[in-house]
């Protein structure tokens, strides 16, 4: 019998194809291997490594390093976490050299949990001075962040953070308060089929004012919930200007 050599190129080719599509999908938590920062969407090349993961034999993020566009890590934290699984430290290093180490330690955060396992204080140790963050909940949801101490005494309310949501339980708006309960920022954010594909934060009391505008962030995911791309630009109320682009690389890619 003559064989098709023509049928069995395009199915090996087919099978090939599948092969391929079936790698390209990750896993839904995917392990983050990688930040890296791009000039544009359509740049071939990235600037640098903005960040690098570890994790530890539990799959948990056991250490990030922030690296300055390829010209050495800048800084890199360290998490420990309990026997529940709970993230109860974080310790920043910053890069020094005078250190013998090259690096010296800038601020510590450490966490506290409620009896149903929600977060409901981080306290944080700087070199000079200190400050903690209230986490209050209601039905569940967070709704409330309380930021006390530095560079004021430890038990003073410096400002607060009120969350509000949508009928799905999702935080479309979190609006930050000065001490004497006057809003400054405003962030609001955009959901598609659950994912927050968009990120706009404003300044002052004028809400989504376009004059007001500080930064906006645009998220892409792919079909397993992955962030892959954060396009970021800056408003007219920023200082800063500029469209930045950072892809996200996962292990096994």
């Amino acid at each position: 019998m003559k064989t098709n050599w023509s049928l069995v190129l395009s199915l090996i080719f087919l099978v090939l194809l599948s092969c391929k599509k079936e790698k390209d999908i990750l896993p839904e938590n995917a392990r983050l291997k990688q930040v890296l920062s791009y000039d544009s969407l359509n740049a071939k090349e990235p600037n640098g490594i903005l960040e690098e993961y570890e994790y530890n034999e539990l799959g948990q993020i056991s250490k990030v390093s922030y690296d300055n566009y390829g010209n050495g890590f800048l800084k890199y934290d360290v998490y420990e976490y309990n026997s529940a699984g709970q993230l109860i430290k974080i310790t920043e290093y910053n890069a020094n050299s005078s250190s013998p180490t090259g690096y010296i330690l800038l601020i510590t955060y450490t966490y506290t949990y409620s009896n149903e396992g929600k977060k409901n204080k981080e306290f944080i140790q700087y070199l000079t001075g200190s400050g903690s963050n209230q986490f209050i909940y209601t039905d569940g949801r967070l709704t409330r962040i309380e930021n006390y101490g530095w560079p004021n005494p430890i038990d003073q309310l410096v400002k607060y953070t009120i969350f509000e949501y949508d009928n799905s339980g999702q935080p479309i708006r979190e609006v930050l308060y000065a001490v004497n309960n006057e809003p400054y920022r405003w962030t609001i954010n955009t959901f598609v089929n659950g994912m927050m594909v968009k990120t706009v934060i404003y300044a002052g009391e004028d809400f989504e004012n376009p004059d007001n505008k500080v930064r906006e962030f645009k998220r892409t995911f792919d079909a397993n919930k992955n962030l892959k791309i954060l396009e970021t630009s800056q408003g007219p109320a920023s200082s800063q200007v500029g469209h930045f682009v950072y892809k996200y690389i996962y292990f096994g890619e």
